[in-house]
Formats: structure tokens, C-alpha cells, sequence
């Protein structure tokens, strides 16, 4: 019966597990004490027997264990015999000395044993580690033996290397020398064959030209031949000034020659582009005279100039037409010829009808990597400081009255020469698509691919190489806070005339003393403009296409100003004095083509702005000849002399007439008193005159009499100075002499343009606010805005709109239909307060 009996599964379980480890404790026992027994018997038995020198087995996993107890049997061994000689000594300190004692043979034999053993184990240990020592020598003999052998094989590997590397270099570089060398070559024959063209198309142009001038030679001749006898021929221009590289060389300035053209019809153009360049030291420039008369003014006046005689004309050369396009292709061909004869020197083009303000030359040098630099039609700068700008963002059309070439641009010229033997190109457009085809972006200082990334160019900033409508208009520079290095008369009208008058204002005219003074004097207007039309005419209001309606802020504001100019032209015409003409302020500008938001698309500036006289007045047509449009002074009266706004504030004018200075006021309606009514000559009260409103022309006369010697007479209210105008008559005394004023005055105006519409002009009237009849016959009897030369631009609801008012004022003022109006409030406020538009 077991001890023990075990019911539970989980007992048994448990009782079964812990046999289990049991068990594999006993295994393991067992397992690790049987190498230990087998191979300490076998060392101490079976191979000492075999091999008496043996001591350890190198291969046994338990040699050190062996190496231990045998070295500690030789310990007890050495340490009986050292007791054992210390009992034979008599040692006191053993505790055997009193043993039984041996026999000093036999101590000695032990002794001598011990010995023995002692020095042989010690000369084994030694020889074993000689043995090693000489083991070790002899591995790192053969390590470093193979370490020498590795590093000599990778030095040669490595050599071998360099060697193949050195050779694929030298293979790579004959390669690229000689597909660089086969590269320059192609290239130097292209750039030799391209120099060729050019040389060839210049010697063409130079031979076109000497044919041109030929034929000027001959005609010449025939017209001395056909003169009458006695007359003088024709004085003969020296050689030292035909065009050559000596001449050139003369005048060229820091590597740099500005070179412009005209004929003798554009003289005045010469003079003040030389006083200008002359005021900012710029020595380094030349003129061409297109006529031999245009040659001999400037060498009288000592401008450095060569002969061009062209054989164009010398008359205005007109924009647009094909004498301004020949004259052009000239201009084309002399740059190509100016880098020929001087390749070393930079050329500067520049047209006649520009105003240098500061020597651009050291900002050229700002840009040695430029091949062209280029003026733009570029309304809206990309920059605001005095950098290149940023292209493709001034995308517009590059202008070619300001550019600047260097050596490297020659094959460009002869490229653009060859396009404009195709007769319809014109120049500009020519240049615009040779530049921009295959261009690229500019980099950070504004200078880009183009001309199919054969050279670099850039876009001078707008601001300060600026257009008319930039520079006169926007006025970008003042408002960037920049100095402007050029201005140049583009987008303007009225012609020649116009651009004269331009500069004029902006004082960049070089004019003779005589303009600054004059035999009868001057009239200057002082026109008070109502801060409610300066306001209204700030271009909030403007959209992005205009209607008509939405220009009345804008007539508004000029038809006030009209009124004043109107009187001031009649003072002028009465007295011969000359027309000092006010500043006129604008809310639109004006272009050929449809505004936006009332500016040309693209410009953006500050409303109202004073706007060049061109905008408002026909100046080429209306003003500046003695017959204007043909009509003889007998049909409208003599012509009226004028001087721009500024004219007062030019340094040139002289004391003598700025310090003659009288005031005339207009008294106002109601306040007659002390106020000299034309009977007799006024007298002065203090440095001014008082007179009534409402003198006719014989009053006006007799009044200034006595202030006559006064050089310039400030007319303040001058609108009100003259009768209630009327185009029958009241201003003029003789009616014949009123009739050719309102005809003069019917083609002083020019025309507002232009509205998104067919046709999308309005003319300018300075007879706006009475009835009368246009320039083109049309009749208004009260102001409103008519399209063009014949159109009517008031829509029919305007018109009834117009009508109805009309009638109800009639009514009221014949004292009926009262009650109507009191009961319309807004209706009475809109008709007492009714503008004339």
C-alpha cells in the first residue's frame, strides 16, 4: 500500500512536474561531471603513461582546470620538502622537529631532488616561454609580413587605378579640347561670316547712302544751274566733317559717343538737346546734319556735328509717314556704321525731341553684360529704384528713340538692317521682334536673353528714361522720388508744336532771350478752380470702361477753365499782349485708343492732374500758325502769341519783366464801388487796379491805358471782365472783329478720346455755355457731349430726361406751374443747382 496516495488531477499534475525537473536536475549533474572525471582520468592515467613530458592537453575544454591541481601538487610537493629540510636543519619553528630524525645522506638526497626537479620545471617553463616568445615573434613576423604584402598590393592596386583614372582623364580631356576646338572653329566661322554680312550690308548702306547723296549733288547742281544770274553759289562744307574714326575718336567721352540726327526744320530740336547735354557736362556726343544747311547752323554754333546729307528733306518729317520711316532706316545704318569705324566705343542713340537730365553713361557701366540696353513704351514701372526692369513683367514695346549698343551688338544691327529691306516693316516693330525672339527672363539685375540667347539686353527703367506719358503725365519720377536721366516727347499730339510745347512746360527748352520778353507784354491768368470740381474729379468714380455720363466730373472741371482761357484769349487778341495760359487740370488723360478708368490702359496715377496743353488744345492747327486750318487773318483776326504755365517760374526770364508786375482784379457784381468802369484810364490803388464786370472791348482799352508800360498785367476773375458772351456779338465793339474771334476760337480746342464707343472722341468747346454753332455746324443750344464730328451721344430717356427739365424751368420762369416744384423738393434742388451739363 503506497505511502502517499494522490487523488486530485491537479495533485498528480503537479507531482508529475516536479519528478519531471527532478529528473532533468539529475540529467544535467550528470551531464557536466562526466567530462570533468573522463578526461581527469585519462590525464592522469592513461596519457602521462604514453607521453611522460605531458602535462596539459591544449585540446581539452578542461586543461586549465588540470593545469590548476597539477600545479597545486607541486606547491604541496615544494612545500613538504621545504618542511622536511627544515626538520633535517633543526628548525625550532617546525613543529616536526622533533620527528624522527633521517639521515643526512638521505636529507641531502632529497634536498637534491628537490632541487633537480625545481630547476628542471624552471628550465622547462623557461624553454616553453623562450618557445612562445619565438612563436610570437614569428606570428607578428608573418602578420606584419602579410600586412606589408596587403598595403604592397593595394599601393599597386592604387596605382593601377590613378594610372586608368589618369588615363581616361587625359582621353576625356583631348575629347572635349578637341570638341571645344571643333566648337570654336564652327563658331568662328559663323561670327566670320556674320561679320562678312555685316561689313556687307554696311558697305551696301554706305554705298545707298553716297548714291543718295549723289543725287542731292546733282540736284543741287541743277537748282545752282537754274538760278538766276548773279545769285551766289552755294557755299562748300568742309571735309572735316564727313563721318570717319578720327571724328568719332574726337568726341567720344568714357568710352561712349551719344549720337542723334535732323535736317534744319528741327534746328531749334538740335539747340536744345546740346544745351542739355551741355548742362550735365556730357562732352561726348556728336549731331547729324541730314542738310548742308542744317550743317553750317551747327558748326556756327559750335556743336559737334558730321555730315550726314541724307537727301530726306528738310522739312518736318511728320511721324508715321514715309520720309519719319526712311529717316529711320538712315538712323539704322549709322549705328551699324558708328560700330564699325570706332568697334572699341559704345554707341548711344538718342532721338532729337529727348531732354537729357543727368549723364547716363556711369549708369550704363553699371551693366558691362549688356549688348543693348533699350527705352520702353512701358507705362507701369516693375521697379521703383534706379535699376533695369524686370522682363518679361515690362512686356511692352521696346522704344527705340533711346538705346545703347555695344561692339558685341553688330550682328543684331545687320540682322535688323535685313528685315527692314522688306518695304512695309517698320523700324520699331523690326527691332521688337528681333530682340524678343527665343528672350528669357531677366536675372537679378535686369539683364536677359534675347535675340535667341546670342547677346544679353535690358529695359531702362521707365521712371527716369521715361516716355511723354510717364515722364509729363504720370510724373512717376517725383513720385518714386528719383532723378530722371531723360525725357523723351512720346505720347503727345498737336506735332511738332506740341512736343516744343511740352518741354517748355517742364522747362527743357532751350529759347532764345526775345521769348522771355515782349515789345507790348504779357497777360497771366489766375484762375480760381471751386474745391467741389477738384474734388469730384479725383477718378474714384471712373470705370473700367467709360460711358459718357461718367465723364461729367471731367468737363466739369476743364468747361470752368475754359471759361477763363476764353476771356484771356480775347485780352490777348484786344491788347497784343502775349497769353501767359494757366496750368489746366484733368481727371482723364488721352489716347488714341479706348482709356481705361480713364488713363491709358496700363498707367496708373494721382486725379485731377495738370495735364499738357495738347490734351485740351489744338496747338500744331489752332494756335501755332497765322492761318489756322488756312484761314486768313481777315477772317479770324490776328494771331494769338502764348507762353506755357511755367513761363514765370524759368530762371531765364529777366528781372526787368518779372519785376513788372500789376494785379487787375474784376470786381464782383453788387461791389462796384472804387471799381473803374472803361470811361477813363483806371487809377492804381496800391500795385493794382479795380474794374467792373462787363466791359466790352473800347472800355477794356481805355482802362489799361495807364498801366500800359507794366511788362505783365495778373488778370484775377478774368471770365467775368467781359459781357455775358454770345456768339452774335457784345465782346467787340466791331462786330466784324467779334465775328473772326469766335471763328479763331472755334479751332483752338482739341478733342477728349476716347470713350469704348464708335466714334469715341468728344471735342473741347470753348463756346460750351451759350448756344451757338460748332466748327462742324452742328447747333446746341445747351451743353451736352456729342460723339465725334457729327454723333449725339444722349440716349433717348437722357434726352426726355433733359426736355422735361427744360420745360418745367420755362414754365417757372414765366410764374406758372409753381406748385409743382414745391411739391418735387429734389426736382428744385437739381434745377437751381443745375450745372450747364
Amino acid at each position: 500500500m503506497p505511502l502517499i496516495t494522490i487523488k486530485s488531477r491537479t495533485d498528480k499534475w503537479m507531482a508529475a512536474t516536479a519528478v519531471a525537473f527532478m529528473v532533468a536536475f539529475a540529467s544535467y549533474g550528470l551531464y557536466s561531471s562526466s567530462f570533468p572525471i573522463y578526461w581527469h582520468a585519462y590525464a592522469t592515467f592513461i596519457k602521462p603513461f604514453h607521453d611522460p613530458s605531458f602535462r596539459t592537453l591544449g585540446d581539452d575544454p578542461f586543461s586549465s582546470i588540470l593545469q590548476q591541481q597539477q600545479d597545486e601538487q607541486a606547491n604541496k610537493v615544494k612545500l613538504t620538502g621545504q618542511t622536511q629540510a627544515k626538520l633535517h636543519l633543526g628548525d625550532p619553528t617546525s613543529s616536526k622537529a622533533a620527528a624522527a630524525p633521517r639521515s643526512a645522506t638521505q636529507v641531502d638526497h632529497a634536498a637534491a631532488d628537490t632541487r633537480e626537479a625545481a630547476e628542471r620545471r624552471a628550465a622547462e617553463n623557461k624553454a616553453r616561454e623562450a618557445a612562445a616568445a619565438e612563436a610570437a615573434k614569428a606570428a607578428a613576423a608573418a602578420k606584419a609580413a602579410a600586412r606589408a604584402k596587403v598595403a604592397e598590393e593595394a599601393k599597386a592596386a592604387a596605382d593601377t587605378r590613378a594610372a586608368a583614372e589618369a588615363k581616361a582623364a587625359a582621353t576625356m580631356k583631348a575629347e572635349a579640347d578637341a570638341k571645344a576646338a571643333k566648337e570654336q572653329a564652327a563658331a568662328d566661322a559663323k561670327a566670320a561670316k556674320e561679320r562678312a554680312e555685316a561689313d556687307a550690308t554696311a558697305k551696301v548702306a554706305k554705298v545707298a547712302r553716297e548714291q543718295e547723296e549723289a543725287k542731292h549733288v546733282e540736284a543741287n547742281a541743277a537748282a545752282a544751274q537754274a538760278k538766276p544770274a548773279g545769285t551766289e553759289p552755294r557755299q562748300q562744307v568742309h571735309a572735316d566733317y564727313e563721318l570717319s574714326r578720327e571724328l568719332v575718336m574726337k568726341h567720344v567721352q568714357d568710352d561712349y559717343v551719344m549720337v542723334t540726327w535732323a535736317n534744319e526744320h528741327y534746328l531749334d530740336f538740335a539747340i536744345s538737346w546740346m544745351a542739355n547735354l551741355r548742362r550735365q557736362g556730357i562732352t561726348g556726343y556728336l549731331v547729324g546734319a541730314m542738310d548742308d544747311d542744317m550743317l553750317k547752323q551747327l558748326v556756327s554754333r559750335n556743336i559737334n556735328c558730321w555730315r550726314m546729307n541724307t537727301g530726306i528733306s528738310k522739312n518736318d518729317l511728320g511721324w508715321g509717314s514715309k520720309l519719319f520711316h526712311q529717316m529711320g532706316r538712315a538712323k539704322i545704318n549709322l549705328i551699324l556704321e558708328f560700330l564699325n569705324i570706332a568697334p572699341e566705343v559704345t554707341v548711344v542713340v538718342s532721338d532729337i525731341d529727348t531732354a537729357w537730365l543727368r549723364n547716363p553713361f556711369p549708369f550704363f557701366s553699371r551693366y558691362p553684360e549688356a549688348d543693348i540696353l533699350t527705352s520702353s513704351d512701358q507705362l507701369k514701372p516693375t521697379v521703383r529704384t534706379e535699376d533695369l526692369e524686370r522682363y518679361p513683367e515690362a512686356g511692352a514695346a521696346f522704344n527705340i528713340g533711346i538705346m545703347m549698343f555695344r561692339p558685341n551688338s553688330k550682328v543684331f544691327v545687320a540682322e535688323w538692317i535685313k528685315q527692314l529691306e522688306q518695304p512695309n516693316v517698320w523700324d520699331q516693330n523690326a527691332f521688337n521682334d528681333i530682340a524678343k525672339k527665343g528672350s528669357g527672363p531677366s536675372d537679378a539685375k535686369g539683364v536677359f536673353p534675347a535675340f535667341e540667347g546670342k547677346l544679353k539686353m535690358g529695359v531702362l527703367p521707365v521712371s527716369q528714361f521715361a516716355s511723354g506719358q510717364v515722364f509729363f503725365v504720370q510724373k512717376k519720377h517725383e513720385e518714386f522720388g528719383l532723378k530722371p536721366y531723360v525725357a523723351h516727347a512720346t505720347f503727345q499730339y498737336s506735332g511738332t508744336p506740341g512736343k516744343r510745347h511740352r518741354m517748355r512746360e517742364f522747362m527743357l527748352w532751350e529759347d532764345p532771350p526775345s521769348y522771355f520778353d515782349h515789345p507790348k507784354g504779357f497777360i497771366n491768368l489766375r484762375v480760381d478752380i471751386p474745391h467741389e470740381l477738384l474734388a469730384n474729379a479725383s477718378g474714384q468714380n471712373l470705370k473700367f470702361s467709360l460711358t459718357a455720363t461718367q465723364t461729367d466730373s471731367h468737363f466739369n472741371l476743364v468747361n470752368h477753365q475754359l471759361l477763363h482761357i476764353r476771356a484771356g484769349i480775347a485780352l490777348a487778341q484786344l491788347t497784343g499782349r502775349v497769353l501767359i495760359m494757366p496750368p489746366i487740370w484733368c481727371e482723364l488723360d488721352k489716347y488714341w485708343s479706348t482709356l481705361e478708368y480713364g488713363s491709358i490702359p496700363g498707367s496708373i496715377f494721382k486725379r485731377p492732374f495738370i495735364c499738357p496743353m495738347d490734351h485740351v488744345f489744338e496747338i500744331e492747327n489752332g494756335w501755332f500758325p497765322d492761318r489756322p486750318y488756312g484761314f486768313p487773318e481777315d477772317q479770324v483776326g490776328p494771331k494769338v502769341e502764348w507762353r506755357e504755365y511755367s513761363f514765370l517760374e524759368n530762371p531765364a526770364l529777366p528781372k526787368s519783366v518779372s519785376q513788372s508786375r500789376l494785379k487787375v482784379e474784376v470786381c464782383p457784381h453788387g461791389k462796384l464801388e472804387g471799381c473803374n468802369d472803361g470811361a477813363t484810364p483806371a487809377s492804381m490803388q496800391g500795385n493794382s487796379i479795380h474794374l467792373r464786370p462787363g466791359l466790352n472791348s473800347d472800355q477794356i482799352l481805355k482802362a489799361l491805358e495807364a498801366v500800359s508800360h507794366h511788362k505783365i498785367l495778373d488778370f484775377k476773375h478774368a471770365d467775368r471782365l467781359w459781357p455775358k458772351y454770345s456768339q452774335e456779338g457784345g465782346w467787340f465793339t466791331d462786330p466784324a472783329a467779334h465775328q473772326r474771334f469766335v471763328k479763331r476760337i472755334q479751332f483752338m480746342t482739341s478733342v477728349a478720346c476716347c470713350l469704348n464707343m464708335r466714334p469715341g472722341w468728344m471735342w473741347y468747346d470753348l463756346q460750351w455755355d451759350v448756344p451757338h454753332t460748332d466748327r462742324f455746324g452742328r447747333r446746341y443750344e445747351s451743353w451736352h457731349l456729342k460723339m465725334g464730328d457729327t454723333g449725339d451721344i444722349r440716349p433717348p430717356r437722357v434726352q426726355r430726361r433733359r426736355n422735361r427739365r427744360q420745360l418745367l424751368a420755362n414754365v417757372i420762369d414765366e410764374g406758372g406751374a409753381g406748385h409743382l416744384v414745391q411739391q418735387t423738393p429734389s426736382l428744385q434742388r437739381r434745377l437751381q443747382g443745375q450745372s450747364p451739363f
